[in-house]
């Protein structure tokens, strides 16, 4: 329905700006690795990657933090769901806040992928991924209506895509 639509429509904002939340830090570490590079201080990527994801780390987590918090709140003050739908948007949040913290990492590793211009890597990692976060939920339909089962879906496709990202990073 409609409102379990809204929900769902919050969710994908909720994930779209905490990926805001690394500060810029992902596209400085494709600066810092690319120069290292450049300069030919490959030894180097190693160090700067893992200050980088050491900086988020914390960031992400007080965010994740934060959003389980706030969930109660933001369900019934802050967006005044209907009361029906109430248990199920606090729930929701609840386990979009597990996704907070592999969001910005992930942005972080995906850095050092663009800096080493592995390109095709990224768009073959973004591309199902991206398709995944709004048919995902629809994969959900068939065994619940409930928002969260969709943002269950949605959390465990942001923890997938981090793991990929970690993988890829390890090889290149």
């Amino acid at each position: 329905g409609d409102a379990r639509f809204g929900l769902l429509t919050l969710a994908w904002t909720t994930i779209g700006y905490f990926s805001l939340f690394d500060l810029g830090i992902g596209r400085a570490l494709t600066h810092a690795v690319a120069d290292r590079i450049g300069r030919g201080t490959a030894h180097e990527v190693s160090t700067v990657s893992w200050t980088a994801i050491a900086l988020l780390a914390p960031l992400g987590v007080l965010g994740g933090v934060a959003l389980y918090v706030a969930a109660p709140y933001l369900a019934t003050q802050f967006l005044q769901v209907p009361a029906d739908l109430e248990a199920e948007a606090i729930g929701a949040f609840r386990v979009l806040s597990l996704a907070i913290p592999v969001t910005g990492a992930t942005a972080a590793l995906r850095g050092i992928l663009e800096a080493t211009q592995r390109f095709m890597l990224v768009n073959a990692l973004r591309v199902p991924f991206g398709v995944l976060t709004f048919v995902g939920p629809l994969l959900a339909l068939p065994f619940s209506r409930s928002v969260v089962a969709a943002v269950w879906v949605l959390t465990a496709g942001r923890v997938a895509l981090f793991i990929a990202h970690v993988v890829a990073c390890a090889r290149v």
